[in-house]
């Protein structure tokens, strides 16, 4: 009872904040006709994963100024890929999938540790981690003809245990941003009801988790990543390509016919990822493009750091 008491007055402080801070409806001009180039080859569809923010989380080299500086980054070189495939196919099209974490909670003790976090969890949201994504998702706007965020939640979202799994930050931010570009055409939203999604990309079929449900053995993700794909490829439906973040170390493999990629974060200096897996860590976000009838056609890392 008590936790749920704790979990009420969070929400409660959270929605009096966002009150007080109302959000105006972004405004972006349609995407300039030059973003599609004329070729003869069939044009394809970039997909760009982005999980694990934690913002709050502060670490040696991570903090509010950095994740923002490393947002920045991210869609700078996002758009010069861009621009360098456009020299021979039309890329129309972005999907962002949102894989959850993207804001460090305030659940010290479970996910949390209290040394390590920079302020509270309205300021992670209202004050970071929306203006940041709305800044990426509207420059990302003008320079595709659509943009479509998929959004699934994350373990650092649970306000308590006690709770509705759909009681999540990540998709209250996933909510505000809809909100937010509601008068944008060209940019749609699908956020989960579950905690996981299937999405359909060039006739691909993608699932969408944010990982954390994915047991480690031997502190090693691998196993229970790959038995995990087999299992839910019966459990939940066919899919081609497994995507998710958690594990802050990225890796693209092919199993039994299935590709999994994981994502990688925006930290630095991760104890969480030192202490339970070992590694150090990879700051990086994952970027791909899928061709209609050839499927995947490059994944590429992109690197904050």
């Amino acid at each position: 009872m008590k936790a749920k008491n704790i979990a009420a007055e969070i929400a409660e402080r959270v929605i009096a904040y966002a009150k007080e801070n109302p959000f105006v409806p972004i405004v972006v001009p349609p995407p300039a006709q030059s973003v599609i180039t004329g070729t003869s080859f069939d044009p394809e569809t970039f997909v760009l994963l982005i999980s694990d923010l934690q913002t709050g989380h502060k670490t040696k080299t991570f903090n509010f100024k950095v994740l923002g500086e490393r947002m920045d980054h991210l869609v700078e070189r996002t758009l010069r890929i861009t621009e360098l495939h456009r020299k021979s196919h039309a890329i129309p099209k972005l999907e962002i999938f949102l894989l959850g974490d993207l804001v460090h909670g305030e659940r010290v003790g479970k996910t949390v540790d209290l040394d390590e976090l920079e302020d509270v969890i309205k300021v992670q949201m209202f004050d970071k981690t929306i203006p940041y994504l709305a800044k990426a998702i509207s420059t990302f706007a003008q320079h595709f003809e659509q943009v479509n965020v998929r959004c699934v939640r994350g373990n650092h979202g649970k306000v308590s245990k006690e709770n509705a799994n759909t009681t999540n930050w990540d998709d209250m931010i996933g909510y505000v941003l809809e909100i937010l570009f509601e008068n944008v055409p060209n940019v749609k939203f699908d956020i989960a009801s579950d905690f996981y999604q299937f999405v359909d990309v060039e006739g691909l079929r993608f699932l969408l988790v944010h990982g954390d449900q994915i047991p480690m053995y031997l502190n090693l993700p691998l196993y229970g990543i790959t038995a995990r794909a087999a299992r839910w490829q019966k459990t939940l439906g066919d899919f081609d390509v497994m995507v998710m973040g958690h594990f802050h170390n990225v890796c693209s493999m092919d199993w039994n016919g299935t590709t999994i990629l994981v994502n990688g974060t925006f930290v630095t200096d991760d104890a969480w990822a030192q202490k339970f897996i070992g590694l150090k860590g990879s700051c990086c976000q994952t970027l791909l493009s899928v061709h209609p009838k050839k499927g995947i056609t490059f994944t590429s890392q992109i690197y904050l750091v």
